[in-house]
Parts: structure tokens; C-alpha cells; sequence
């Protein structure tokens, strides 16, 4: 098998601050909230709706 070549930057990332990291796992949770209220909605819709247009 071959070995595959990653830079070093890739694996640690970049050098931004912790700050911005810690941010990551807030955006996600928001996106996935979001969804979830967006999922929510469609099925409340599908429930009441009237059908196709």
C-alpha cells in the first residue's frame, strides 16, 4: 500500500487563536438547532397541509 502525504499545518491547522476554535462547536450546534426547527416545521406542515398545490 502507498503512504499517503499530509502537511503538518493540515493536521494541526492553522494558526489561528483558541478563541476562534472554541467557536466551531457553537456554529454547529446553532446549525444543527436550526435544522432541527426546520424539520420540525416541514412535518407540522405535512401534518396540517391540505395537500399538494
Amino acid at each position: 500500500s502507498r503512504a499517503i502525504v499530509v502537511s503538518k499545518k493540515l493536521v494541526d491547522g492553522s494558526d489561528a487563536n483558541d478563541k476562534g476554535k472554541l467557536w466551531i462547536p457553537v456554529i454547529l450546534g446553532v446549525q444543527w438547532l436550526v435544522l432541527k426547527w426546520i424539520q420540525g416545521a416541514i412535518k407540522k406542515d405535512i401534518a396540517t397541509g391540505s395537500g399538494p398545490l
